[in-house]
């Protein structure tokens, strides 16, 4: 399966099988808690994520493709894309997440998170021009190649 301009619905297949392996091999995973700590660290205290979430977490859950899904402008409080768009293409992935970002609130943030490519990528030629980043990279997941999407370190900083 190789990245796409809109699969992130399409690939939910890659996952379905080894959801519970997956949780298992990567509960511990550095840079998802990394990053999720650096992002719980600077929501305001009082935030209203924050307060919602010590009671109990509520909503609607639904398995859509995030780069198709509709949001309003200004509705959500936060938006955390954390390992959600590996085999999705750099122009999809560009695209959801400027489009999540109009969708958040004023002064909320976004999170989007995944391991640098430079931990992985060991060909200099499977860069982009730009070396920000690569499409269908094979990295193991779960002790199996899956064609993923990683930008660099750079590529990551510079995103935004």
């Amino acid at each position: 399966m190789a990245t796409t301009d809109a699969g992130s619905k399409a690939r939910l297949e890659t996952f379905e099988g080894i959801n519970v392996d997956y949780e298992k091999a990567y509960q511990n995973n550095k840079f998802k808690i990394a990053c999720v700590t650096k992002a719980i660290s600077i929501l305001p205290l009082r935030s209203k994520v924050l307060d919602l979430a010590q009671i109990r977490v509520e909503g609607s859950f639904s398995v859509a493709d995030m780069a198709e899904y509709e949001v309003e402008e200004e509705t959500l409080a936060g938006v955390f894309m954390i390992f959600a768009h590996l085999q999705m293409s750099y122009a999809a992935v560009h695209a959801a997440v400027y489009k999540y970002a109009r969708a958040l609130q004023p002064g909320e943030i976004i999170v989007l998170g995944q391991s640098p490519g430079d931990h992985h990528v060991k060909e200099e030629s499977a860069y982009d021009e730009t070396r920000t980043y690569v499409e269908d990279y094979n990295v193991p997941l779960v002790g199996e190649p899956l064609p993923t999407f990683l930008m660099s370190a750079k590529g990551q900083r510079d995103f935004f």
